[in-house]
C-alpha cells in the first residue's frame, strides 16, 4: 500500500478579447462605441491532494542482494477537494501501467 499527499498550486491568467458583429454579419466601425471589449482574470488556487493506492507487487531475488520486480497497476483513491469531497477511485490493471524494475539491499 502507497500513501501520498501534497500541496498543488496553480496560477493562471485568462485574457478575452472580442469583436461586436452586428445582426447582418457586418463589421461594426471600431470607432463605434462598445464594439471591442477585452478583459482578464489572474487567480492563484492552492488544493491538498490526498491519494492511497493498493498496488500488487511480483518480486524475484535472483541473489542476496538483487532482484526483480513487477507491479501490475492497481486500486487508488484519491481526494483533491476536502471540502466538497471531490473525490474518485482509479483501477487500472492495463499492462501499459505495469513497471518492471531492479531491487538491491544495502
Amino acid at each position: 500500500m502507497k500513501f501520498s499527499y501534497s500541496n498543488l498550486t496553480t496560477d493562471f491568467n485568462t485574457l478575452v478579447a472580442g469583436k461586436v458583429y452586428n445582426q447582418s454579419g457586418l463589421i461594426i466601425p471600431i470607432l463605434e462605441t462598445g464594439t471591442l471589449y477585452t478583459f482578464s482574470n489572474e487567480r492563484r488556487t492552492e488544493t491538498d491532494y490526498f491519494s492511497t493506492r493498493l498496488i500488487p507487487e511480483l518480486t524475484w531475488f535472483f541473489s542476496s542482494k538483487f532482484g526483480l520486480y513487477l507491479t501490475l497497476g492497481g486500486i487508488e483513491y484519491s481526494i483533491l477537494d476536502w471540502k466538497s469531497n471531490n473525490s474518485q477511485w482509479d483501477i487500472n490493471f492495463n499492462p501499459s501501467h505495469w513497471i518492471l524494475g531492479i531491487q538491491f539491499i544495502l
